[in-house]
């Protein structure tokens, strides 16, 4: 039984969103064709964009393109490192968002240049989005960018994640690389956008709070759907063949059930600042989001 699909924003706005993530896909005239292939391919598999409708309703006030290219360009981001991750060298998956695989269909070298191609083209759209910043919060911004892409983020988690299986494979060790690994771009999807909106100090620090909280919880999921056969459009059962970091292996599943619920729990807790209630309701959206897949994943095990 699937859950309902995350939907914070008007159909409008996410009919303008769709149109520009096609659009501004990094396509040339006479590109070559297996290059071409993985960004079609892109354009596919597209999955619930959460990221981006946390950014576009996190912006909803501030002008649509500026809002439109934070949330093109964290997307863009996040489906590159899922080429990457595919990739035979790194999880030699089949199947990704109920399609196979870009690398299966086009070559493992046009999967890299794809997600290249991607990246490329999302930092020149988040540069575009910080153009009019004051000097302040463009430093802020690119450091949570730098953060949040480079070795203090996603390319250590995914580092970690790789030669896990030649660690002593705790839990805390599965943290670490999900602190790595996920977090980055539920921060990115979150802080980033309050501060291009100009968000006060206190709503920053406390979405930084909740980004972690949110990107643990998240990983911790999908470790219990890995484990037990809720693949949602993916390879399954690829942790424990590969080694890879894995809540539910390291522990137990009603351990990382606990942990998944005390995650929420603390979450819940930011969320009743005031300073974060007043005019960010889509977080508590989230929140409520993370709830139902919970309860709909745990309702379909034991049934």
């Amino acid at each position: 039984m699937p859950s309902a699909p995350f939907s914070i924003v008007d159909a409008a706005t996410w009919e303008t969103f769709s149109q520009h993530y096609r659009d501004w896909l990094p396509n040339q005239p006479h590109l070559e064709w297996h290059l071409a292939g993985v960004l079609a391919w892109v354009n596919q598999a597209k999955g619930s964009m959460v990221r981006a409708q946390l950014i576009l309703a996190i912006m909803e006030n501030a002008p649509q393109e500026q809002a439109l290219r934070c949330a093109v360009a964290v997307e863009y981001f996040h489906t590159a490192s899922l080429l990457l991750d595919d990739l035979p060298c790194m999880d030699q998956a089949q199947e990704r968002r109920g399609l196979v695989c870009a690398h299966l269909q086009y070559g493992e070298s046009a999967a890299i240049l794809g997600a290249l191609a991607l990246i490329n083209r999302a930092y020149g759209l988040l540069w575009q989005s910080m153009a009019n910043l004051k000097p302040a919060q463009a430093t802020l911004a690119a450091k949570v960018i730098e953060r949040s892409l480079g070795t203090a983020g996603l390319l250590q988690g995914q580092a970690i994640d790789l030669h896990f299986a030649q660690t002593n494979q705790t839990a805390l060790q599965v943290t670490r690389a999900a602190m790595g690994k996920t977090v980055p771009l539920i921060r990115m999807a979150v802080v980033l956008p309050l501060i291009l909106v100009n968000a006060t100090s206190t709503q920053v620090q406390e979405a930084e709070k909740l980004s972690t909280l949110w990107g643990l919880a998240y990983q911790v999921m999908d470790d219990i759907k890995d484990v037990s056969g809720d693949f949602d459009g993916k390879t399954g059962f690829r942790d424990e063949m590969l080694g890879r970091p894995n809540f539910a292996l390291a522990t137990s599943i009603p351990q990382a059930w606990h942990r998944f619920l005390r995650l929420l729990f603390h979450a819940n807790r930011i969320l009743t600042n005031p300073a974060l209630n007043a005019n960010l309701s889509c977080l508590k959206q989230l929140q409520d989001y993370l709830n139902l897949r919970a309860q709909t994943l745990y309702a379909t095990k034991a049934a």
